[in-house]
């Protein structure tokens, strides 16, 4: 979920790129497809619309290591952002598998080695809000007790 809109924007009906740093985890090679949505959150806290409806990624399966799946998504609907609306995008794993159920994991990373970002067809201006500030002063040490 993105941070809120700070001004509005209207999108035009265009593709969106999206990078996920996934792989497939206990799958085996032909069955996980990533699946994505991406939609309005509203101020109010409610549903808004689709932008993207659910798409799965059938270019290319998941690989067994972790690494960026760059996907151009089909043209999604142009979209009015409001002040304080919010964009989604909901991701899951699809199998493939066509001759049996499938009990398998897979794993989509986030952070600062598994970069994911979704990139809008026009500029969007967010609210952010300041993090926390680690002191460059004091003690940051753990100390071990010995028991006795």
């Amino acid at each position: 979920m993105s941070p809120a809109v700070a001004s509005a924007a209207s999108l035009p009906a265009a593709t969106w790129a999206l990078s996920v740093s996934a792989n497939r985890g206990s799958f085996s090679s032909s069955q996980a497809y990533l699946r994505y949505h991406i939609y309005r959150w509203t101020s109010g806290n409610a549903f808004g619309g689709d932008i993207v409806p659910w798409t799965t990624y059938g270019t290319a399966a998941l690989g067994s290591s972790t690494a960026s799946v760059n996907i151009t998504t089909p043209t999604g609907a142009a979209t009015s952002l409001a002040v304080g609306d919010k964009v989604v995008v909901d991701l899951e794993v699809e199998s493939m598998n066509t001759t049996s159920s499938v009990t398998a994991n897979a794993n989509i990373l986030f952070g600062a080695t598994a970069s994911s970002q979704l990139v809008a067809p026009a500029k969007v201006s967010w609210t952010y809000t300041t993090p926390a500030v680690v002191p460059a002063y004091g003690h940051l040490r753990a100390h071990a007790h010995p028991l006795s």
